[in-house]
């Protein structure tokens, strides 16, 4: 829930949402966040995430889902805490409606970059390839096919883990343009998610962000549709 200082004043719907999970050594991670954030561990180890999908509907709250806006985006994020509070740290975003990539990166704070982005589901299979095009930005291109466990029609769904409770758990979100850090709620349910395998052809998004490379193969999950309210930002005072 909001609090009345941060009610939601937007919506959308994330759908085909593939969530590439990797573990990494909180001590060369942490260097990367930016004061005053601390990372945010699961049984000890710090988490990379790669999260692509199709947000459809992305409109001002109480606008109809026919005035929003649908497009693929791609986030690369890390789990942390602030002040008692779990959130998710943004090293970037890919979006690739450029109106709404500005846009957002001059409302919201959050490090929106412009991308030649596709999502494509045939089936079990959802294919998700980005190639970042903002200029002056690290180039970075992500390619994936993530084919779900049990279909995609409601079969295969976990019993939801504790993992997978933390992971979606931190519904606070920040991110630094400018060298400023700022914030915004999200609302959302806790999803049913389906296991899945990728097979990723080309991952350059740690590199382009500056952040360990991980060694380990990606846990990952899938959730068809997911809908999700979003606050205005604030300004984070260290």
């Amino acid at each position: 829930m909001f609090p009345l200082s941060r009610l939601p004043v937007l919506t959308m719907t994330a759908e085909d949402v593939c969530c590439l999970h990797w573990p990494v050594d909180p001590d060369e991670l942490s260097p990367r966040l930016p004061a005053p954030l601390d990372l945010s561990l699961f049984d000890g180890t710090a988490w990379l995430s790669v999260v692509a999908f199709r947000a459809t509907g992305v409109r001002p709250r109480g606008l109809p889902s026919s005035r929003g806006r649908s497009f693929p985006q791609l986030r690369l994020q890390t789990y942390v805490w602030h002040q008692g509070t779990p959130g998710r740290y943004f090293f970037s975003i890919d979006a690739s409606d450029r109106l709404v990539a500005h846009l957002f990166r001059l409302t919201s704070r959050m490090p929106y970059f412009t991308a030649d982005s596709h999502i494509e589901r045939d089936g079990r299979a959802i294919r998700f390839d980005s190639r970042r095009e903002q200029i002056g930005a690290p180039s970075a291109t992500f390619e994936t096919t993530v084919t779900v466990d049990g279909g995609t029609d409601g079969s295969g769904v976990l019993d939801g883990g504790d993992r997978d409770r933390w992971f979606v758990g931190h519904h606070r979100v920040f991110g630094a343009v400018g060298g400023t850090l700022w914030a915004l709620d999200i609302d959302r349910e806790t999803p049913s998610f389906r296991s899945a395998t990728a097979t990723i052809e080309e991952n350059t998004l740690f590199e382009a962000a500056g952040v360990p490379s991980p060694t380990a193969d990606p846990t990952v999950r899938y959730h068809r549709a997911w809908p999700m309210h979003a606050s205005r930002p604030w300004r984070i005072r260290s």
